[in-house]
């Protein structure tokens, strides 16, 4: 993954029913399955940064999409 890429926040539920903001870098989006959500739907796929690696995540269940912006060596968050 390339630092130059866009970092973005998002707001999102889990299947577990937990949300939280997650850092990501968006990197595509499909229609399918994956082996937490069963059932044929929109999804992002993207790289986790706290994660280090790539997730997919539920269309559905992102609440909140905001750009990071990165100024004087501190993150920014833009709505």
């Amino acid at each position: 993954m390339s630092l130059a890429e866009k970092t973005v926040t998002i707001n999102y539920t889990n299947y577990r029913g937990e949300t939280a903001d997650r850092n990501i870098v968006p990197k595509g989006i499909f229609f399918g399955t994956t082996k937490f959500h069963t059932q044929k739907q929109w999804m992002l796929h993207a790289y986790d940064v706290a994660k280090q690696d790539y997730r997919d995540f539920a269309l559905r269940d992102i609440h909140n999409w905001s750009e990071v912006v990165k100024s004087e060596g501190k993150n920014l968050t833009w709505a």
